[in-house]
Order: C-alpha cells, then sequence, then structure tokens
C-alpha cells in the first residue's frame, strides 16, 4: 500500500513538473528589402514588367528554416520559422526593388490581370544556412527568366551569394541571407537594366 501511495505520489509529482515547465516560443523571421534613402524620381524605361513567383522545390518552398551541417544532408531549425515561403518574401522583394528604382513604368504581378512588355520569371536553386567547421554562411542561389512578351525571347542569368554568417544560429543565418537577397536585388535590376531594351 505504501509502495502505491509513494508511486503515485512521485508520478504526480513528475507531471505536474513537465506541465509547469515553460515551452520555449518559436522566433520568426522575414527578408526584407533595405529602405532604398535616395529618392529616385525618373523611370529609367518605358515598359512593364510581370513579376512571377519564383518555383522552387518543396523542401526549399516552405517555413521552415534550413540548415545542414554535412553533404546531402538538410534539417529544420526547431524554434525558428520564415514569417511566408521563401518564394513568396523573394516575389515581394524583386517587385518593391524595381518599384523603388523606379526601373520600369509599371511592376506587376500575376493578381493584377494586365498584359505587360515583359515577364520574369525565378526559380530558388539553394536557400541554406551551411555549416562550414567553426565558420557557417547564408547560401543563394536564384536563377533568373526575363520573357520579351512582344519577340519570345528570353535572357537567363544566374545569381550566386556566399554570405558569413554574424552567428552560429538561425538569426545570424537570416540576417546573413537579407545581405544576400538585398545584394540579388541589386544585382538583378541593374541586369533587368541592361538586358531590356
Amino acid at each position: 500500500m505504501i509502495r502505491i501511495i509513494s508511486s503515485l505520489f512521485f508520478s504526480v509529482l513528475l507531471f505536474t513538473g513537465c506541465i509547469t515547465k515553460e515551452i520555449p516560443s518559436y522566433e520568426t523571421y522575414s527578408l526584407l528589402l533595405n529602405e532604398d534613402t535616395s529618392k529616385n524620381t525618373t523611370i529609367k524605361k518605358n515598359s512593364s514588367i510581370k513579376i512571377e513567383e519564383p518555383k522552387a522545390l518543396r523542401s526549399i518552398n516552405t517555413t521552415s528554416i534550413l540548415y545542414s551541417k554535412k553533404a546531402y544532408q538538410q534539417n529544420e531549425y526547431v524554434l525558428s520559422k520564415w514569417s511566408d515561403t521563401p518564394s513568396k518574401m523573394v516575389q515581394k522583394i524583386i517587385s518593391e526593388k524595381l518599384s523603388q528604382e523606379k526601373s520600369f513604368s509599371f511592376v506587376s504581378t500575376p493578381e493584377i490581370k494586365i498584359s505587360t512588355d515583359y515577364k520574369l520569371n525565378t526559380k530558388i536553386i539553394k536557400l541554406l544556412h551551411q555549416f562550414d567547421n567553426d565558420k557557417s554562411y547564408a547560401l543563394l542561389s536564384i536563377k533568373a527568366y526575363l520573357t520579351d512578351n512582344k519577340t519570345g525571347q528570353i535572357a537567363v542569368k544566374n545569381f550566386e551569394y556566399r554570405t558569413l554568417a554574424e552567428n552560429n544560429n538561425a538569426y545570424g543565418f537570416v540576417k546573413g541571407m537579407n545581405d544576400s537577397i538585398n545584394m540579388f536585388s541589386t544585382d538583378l535590376s541593374i541586369w533587368l537594366e541592361k538586358t531590356v531594351r
């Protein structure tokens, strides 16, 4: 009888300790365009462009933040998530950047049913936190396809970035990835200006 009571007492004590223990909350992160301090008011190209949502493998296009410590292996941070899928965040950044830069007379997305002079399709090939010994890197690889809707001609460009993470954790990676995505948006804007006639 004493054995049953003491077992019951320790069970209640054990479960009570588990229930009252604070469960850590997860952090939500975003990819954001840096604020543009220059006030560009001149439209560079008298053309319009539609920014399609980027394509990506399902393993990349998730709210999970991915990292890798070994070749052929990917894991996800348990307590860190993206605020939206990478494809949605990248599409928003591209649209905002081209609008800020006044690169085109009109920047559209598929939700707006209007014909445009050009269409930009992109594919996210890599968006990953890569560990390498005691350092880690934000890896970003995007392939861009610019289609001239009048002629059907397609121009293609690969963009790859490897940015050192400030810290070897999810936040350090997100800061590095934001640096990478801002470099990408600038490089993409320059490439589009050179490519569009």
